[in-house]
Order: C-alpha cells, then sequence, then structure tokens
C-alpha cells in the first residue's frame, strides 16, 4: 500500500485543493469525513499553527 495523507479540516474544498495539489504523486488523500470520522471535532487550543497541527494529528492516530 502506498502513502496515505489523512486531512483533519472538515472544509471540503480544502480537501479538493489538496487532492489536486498531490494529483501527481502516489499519495491516497483522504479526510476524516472518509473515515467515518466527519463529526469528530478537535479542539485548536495550541498557540501556534504547528501546535494545533500536533493536537489534530494526535487525536488522529
Amino acid at each position: 500500500m502506498g502513502k496515505q495523507l489523512i486531512l483533519s479540516t472538515g472544509n471540503p474544498n480544502k480537501v479538493e485543493e489538496i487532492k489536486n495539489i498531490f494529483k501527481n504523486f502516489e499519495i491516497n488523500i483522504v479526510s476524516k469525513k472518509d473515515l467515518g470520522l466527519g463529526d469528530l471535532e478537535i479542539k485548536e487550543t495550541g498557540d501556534t499553527l504547528k501546535e494545533n497541527a500536533i493536537i489534530k494529528a494526535s487525536a488522529l492516530s
């Protein structure tokens, strides 16, 4: 199986934009909705974008 990137965003336009960016790479892009986790709300309590990304990645792992 190839690489998979899970997007934590609930914004369908952002998901499509990122899928378009990676369309020429062998990476399967999925959203939390694709995984049946669309209702999962992850609070962004970090002080930086990086901290919030870590919070979201930890919640989905």
